[in-house]
């Protein structure tokens, strides 16, 4: 579930001030954001990023420009480019450490290194100096979640509705407090309902209270999801979670075609061929269950299989195939010697067999 917390992510872009087409003069006497939207018309079609070639050349004539450090940050932050935004945060933060921008790429970039606790700090600081920051907030209510502190994360999530009662984040925030916190459905999908409300495509928001009606069976998953394959047409998620839906109410066909699109969207997804298999077991497709077990075996990671080992045994234990049942059984616990399941697999098949020999009338 991502999706409203924050992204980690991967660092390798490398970065060159040089531009034929400016000198050092040409942007004296300008602000930076003059310069990053007179750039972005100006700069020739070939250019890879025209916001941040604008950025690089500014700071060059003025390199202690506290918002250009914090724009150019927040772009190599969009760009996965932690390497560089940490040094842009650094070098606002040395320069001005009150400033609430600074503070809250300080807390982002803190974040996606893991120093949740300087995030922490940095966002509330940063609270606390602008009375109206919704950002730094929103960031604290986040990060309150993920750490299963609800009611900081509540406080957060309210005061952002208080500033703006029109933040759609903020909203989903509340419900999904209300969901892990407080297991209060109602009120969870309620506030969820408000996202969507306010902001109509917010995938996120849809997503979450298709799920939350999945769980419960509930009928009114479907027109999500609907929703949600018109937003993300090329999503596989949207349809193996209508998948998961239609087999939870047991309309077997329609789990079958979602999560066959599903399969045909994520080829070497082991859940999905596991989810199939699973559904082809309900109505008794025993080779065909068979076969996508295999298969979510072959695309699984290295002793991350025992389950699909396990299910795979069950559908061989179904059609009377005893020995190969056996050694998949066998082969899930070895991937995971306490996985129970399989334990009791393999003495209900040895039980089977000791009953069987006592049963075989003698020979004279």
């Amino acid at each position: 579930m991502r999706k409203f917390f924050l992204s980690v992510f991967a660092v390798v872009l490398f970065w060159s001030c040089d531009d034929p087409k400016t000198d050092d003069t040409e942007n004296e006497g300008v602000s930076f954001e003059e310069v990053v939207e007179k750039e972005s018309v100006e700069q020739e079609p070939e250019s890879v990023n025209p916001k941040l070639d604008s950025l690089n050349l500014f700071l060059i004539n003025d390199p202690y420009n506290v918002d250009a450090l914090v724009a150019r940050t927040k772009e190599y932050i969009r760009l996965k480019n932690l390497k560089y935004a940490l040094a842009d945060a650094v070098a606002a933060k040395e320069i001005d450490s009150t400033n609430a921008d600074v503070l809250l790429n300080w807390g982002e970039i803190n974040y996606f290194f893991n120093k949740t606790r300087i995030s922490r700090d940095a966002w509330t600081k940063c609270a606390k100096i602008d009375k109206q920051n919704v950002d730094c907030r929103l960031k604290l209510a986040e990060l309150y979640h993920i750490v299963e502190e609800y009611e900081k994360s509540l406080k957060m999530a309210r005061e952002v509705t208080k500033i703006d009662g029109d933040n759609a984040t903020a909203y989903l925030i509340l419900g999904l407090d209300y969901r892990d916190g407080i297991h209060d459905t109602a009120t969870a999908l309620q506030y969820i309902q408000k996202a969507i409300d306010l902001q109509e495509d917010y995938f996120e928001a849809i997503e979450h209270a298709a799920l939350l009606y999945t769980h419960m069976g509930n009928p009114l998953a479907e027109g999500y999801y609907d929703r949600m394959m018109m937003l993300q047409p090329d999503n596989y998620l949207v349809y193996y979670n209508r998948g998961i839906y239609y087999h939870n109410i047991e309309d077997w066909n329609k789990s079958l075609e979602s999560l066959t699109q599903a399969s045909q969207m994520a080829p070497s997804n082991p859940e999905v061929y596991m989810t199939l298999g699973m559904v082809h077991l309900k109505i008794d497709a025993l080779p065909e269950a068979e076969a996508l077990f295999t298969k979510a075996i072959e695309f699984s990671p290295s002793g991350a299989n025992y389950r699909a080992y396990y299910s795979r045994g069950y559908a061989n234990e179904l059609q009377g195939d005893f020995s190969n049942a056996v050694r998949d059984y066998q082969e899930a616990r070895r991937y995971n010697p306490t996985y129970e399941p399989a334990k009791i697999a393999l003495q209900r098949l040895a039980n089977q067999e000791a009953q069987s020999v006592q049963e075989t009338p003698e020979t004279k």
